[in-house]
């Protein structure tokens, strides 16, 4: 053996030792935590509650772990403390086979002696329950078969969450926060069914010393296994980034960063804001495994300003933290009330070819991540008057070509700001005034909508009247854009556009479950840029919509026509929009079988002084898809579905959508009408074929999980124009809401 290898030996055992002292800090400091959370303690009592002690437990254990993979000890040996990491590490490369059983042997058997050492120091009560060893013990409703396929998962999500990061260097840094949220996020979703280890370290020696030795085989072997799936899956779509160390630090070993550049200022703090309400479940025990049994709660919105928690008044109802804090009483009177919430949504996509090829940006195989997170407060004074309060912060990692303007990156901002005034009933009617920075939304979000799929969401300064009368509810609004910039506090009412409109909505028995929604809307934008050319638009619309579901049948029609000038041309444009569904309630799976059809028109002949094309305004951001390739201008789509119900909350939707022109002598956009590519000389009409498939999970009120694969093929038009690159689209998100 020579004496570089003696040396890497050497080294290899002293931190495996390094691996042992942590992993049995790590079990010491959560057996502890359960004990003076969970069991017999002046914390117990004053927070009898299990959601809150878990809440309290959960958070303190992350912060431990966070804190060990960032001591010294932990940037020597890597602070892995769980063998998943270990051999996943060992699967990108990162250390040799030789130091694997070691790290493993020391992790397994700190967990042992941390615990051991727990119940020395603290006594018999560590042995009786509630804390048990701090062993989790899953429900008994889950069979062996749903508890592995749960840990395997989890520990995957984990594991190819790390190894992206240690990828990049200027996100390596931050991977201690990341395992830490991402366990507090499984055990938080999982807690009172699995448990949610995700380390075989964690559970082997709560297991061992206290004899509760069921199971244990699957928390040992699905986390691994999860491991190696994930190691296979960073490899197959992150083929191009390396993993850069071992250590979950993201440092050199005497503490250099990997990269000399800061990480972003915002995503520390509000990946410490994930942590702190991420609820996670520790030390689960048979008495914190009963589930909320009230089903009363009314569920999340993504319109958060339409939220109504009043049903927490009745503080019985109150089951959770996270209710608590839906309804804090200000106050003795009825209806004056604070409500907080927000939302945290992690997005992978990867777009190999963007827009065929002609960019922007460079071909991308390797995909890029968008977060967004927003926060609020919503403060009732009674029935009379109102303030909501919402920021938002999105960002962008590792898109070719840079963040999208607009929709990608806005590092942090107020994104709504408002006072309502309501007025008591008068002549059987009712009256509201919105002062303020507000998202608007109306109908199917076909004209208006809060942008919620791209990673910015959209909102207007103004004022907005809503009356109810009858059955009418009548809105008419007047308001400025707000431009999205992508620095801190920085957007602003956009100087260039003006936005007004008059939207009526009332039911229409004439159809099963009908409602009829009419509406005028008028926009002045400055400098709109179209195929004949570029100029300011004075623009109105008129339209009406027809929709309704009876037990099996669903319909959605609309139908708009526009007109103004842009420049000296004047406008003449329309839009017809149908959507019909079908559900097969006998069948397994429920499946509603869905044709939609859309047609807008195109422009014309340049010389005719009339602008044909249709504008749709402020729409919802995926308006055919997530990929988002095209736009509703100049185009008819017919798009048939097929939606399967496959358990209570799964849902999945394969569907495909072809495209063609409507005006040969007009180009084709982007949302929302963005012109993407003229019409040349062609004289093709297809488009192209777009194939997709949606998976939905909801996992809980608080928890939703969505993936979606999209291909597009190129169709004549593109082709004949060139670029025509087909198109490989891939995207999934988790999104938390409390």
């Amino acid at each position: 053996m020579t004496r570089s290898a003696q040396l890497g030996f050497v080294e290899l055992m002293a931190h495996s030792v390094l691996e042992l002292i942590l992993s049995s800090i790590l079990l010491f400091g959560v057996t502890t935590i359960v004990r003076f959370v969970m069991g017999p303690s002046p914390i117990s009592r004053v927070f009898p509650q299990i959601h809150v002690q878990l809440f309290i437990a959960g958070t303190a254990v992350a912060l431990l772990l966070a804190g060990l993979s960032m001591s010294p000890p932990g940037k020597a040996s890597g602070g892995h403390m769980n063998p998943a990491i270990s051999f996943a590490v060992w699967r990108f490369g990162v250390i040799p086979g030789a130091g694997l059983i070691p790290y493993i042997i020391a992790q397994l058997l700190g967990s042992v002696l941390g615990v051991l050492a727990a119940r020395a120091a603290w006594g018999q009560v560590v042995d009786q329950p509630p804390v048990l060893c701090a062993v989790i013990q899953p429900t008994a409703a889950w069979s062996a078969a749903q508890l592995f396929f749960a840990e395997l998962v989890g520990t995957g999500v984990i594991i190819f969450a790390v190894g992206y990061f240690l990828s990049i260097p200027r996100l390596a840094p931050l991977v201690p926060w990341l395992v830490g949220i991402l366990i507090g996020l499984g055990t938080g979703t999982l807690g009172t069914q699995s448990g949610g280890s995700f380390n075989p370290a964690r559970q082997f020696g709560p297991a061992v010393v206290s004899g509760h030795t069921d199971r244990l085989w699957v928390f040992l072997v699905a986390p691994m296994l999860g491991a190696e799936v994930a190691a296979r899956l960073l490899r197959a779509f992150h083929k191009r980034s390396q993993v850069l160390t071992h250590r979950l630090c993201g440092t050199h070993a005497d503490g250099r960063s990997l990269e000399h550049r800061r990480p972003e200022p915002v995503l520390p703090l509000l990946c410490t804001f994930l942590l702190i309400f991420s609820v996670p479940a520790v030390g689960q025990t048979p008495s914190t495994q009963a589930a909320d049994k009230d089903s009363g709660p009314p569920p999340y919105n993504t319109r958060t300003q339409d939220e109504d928690w009043s049903y927490f008044h009745d503080p019985s109802k109150r089951s959770s933290f996270l209710d608590a804090i839906k309804y804090i009483p200000l106050g003795d009177q009825t209806g004056w009330y604070l409500s907080l919430g927000g939302e945290i949504r992690e997005r992978y996509e990867m777009e190999d070819y963007p827009w065929w090829g002609q960019g922007p940006g460079k071909p991308d195989h390797n995909g890029y991540n968008l977060q967004r997170y927003l926060l609020h407060a919503d403060t009732h004074l009674g029935e009379r008057a109102r303030f909501f309060i919402q920021f938002q912060s999105s960002l962008e990692f590792g898109r070719n070509g840079g963040p999208k303007p607009v929709i990608d990156r806005d590092k942090l901002d107020l994104e709504e700001a408002f006072l309502d005034v309501n007025t008591h009933p008068i002549a059987k009617g009712t009256f509201r005034l919105r002062i303020g920075r507000q998202e608007l939304s109306f109908g199917s979000q076909r004209l208006i909508g809060i942008r919620e799929e791209p990673n910015v969401r959209q909102s207007f300064d103004g004022a907005r009247v809503t009356l109810g009368i009858r059955q009418w509810q009548i809105d008419a609004f007047a308001t400025k854009w707000v431009l999205t910039k992508p620095g801190i506090f920085d957007n602003v009412p956009d100087p260039n556009t003006t936005f007004w409109g008059l939207y009526a909505v009332r039911p229409w028995g004439i159809l099963p479950g009908g409602k009829m929604d009419l509406y005028y809307l008028g926009v002045d934008r400055k400098t709109v840029e179209f195929a004949r050319g570029t100029a300011d638009e004075i623009r109105h619309s008129i339209g009406t919509r027809f929709s309704g579901q009876s037990a099996a049948w669903d319909y959605n029609y609309e139908v708009v026509f526009q007109w103004g000038s842009f420049g000296s041309n004047d406008i003449r444009a329309w839009t017809v929009a149908s959507d019909n569904g079908y559900t097969l309630n006998s069948l397994r799976f429920r499946p509603r079988l869905g044709l939609r059809a859309d047609i807008t028109s195109g422009d014309g002949d340049p010389k005719d002084r009339v602008l044909r094309t249709f504008n749709p305004l402020f729409p919802k951001g995926s308006y055919f898809g997530e990929i988002a390739l095209i736009g509703p201008a100049n185009h008819i789509d017919l798009h048939p579905s097929v939606a399967l119900k496959v358990a209570k909350d799964w849902t999945i939707t394969p569907e495909c959508i072809f495209f063609w022109r409507e005006s040969l002598e007009d180009g084709i956009y982007r949302p929302p009408i963005i012109l993407i590519r003229p019409a040349g000389t062609s004289r093709s009409r297809y488009i192209g074929t777009q194939p997709s498939i949606q998976a939905e999970w909801q996992i809980n009120r608080h928890f939703s999980w969505v993936a979606n694969y999209t291909h597009f093929f190129a169709g004549p038009f593109l082709r004949d124009t060139q670029p025509a690159k087909d198109v490989n689209y891939a995207a999934t998100w988790f999104t938390y809401r409390f």
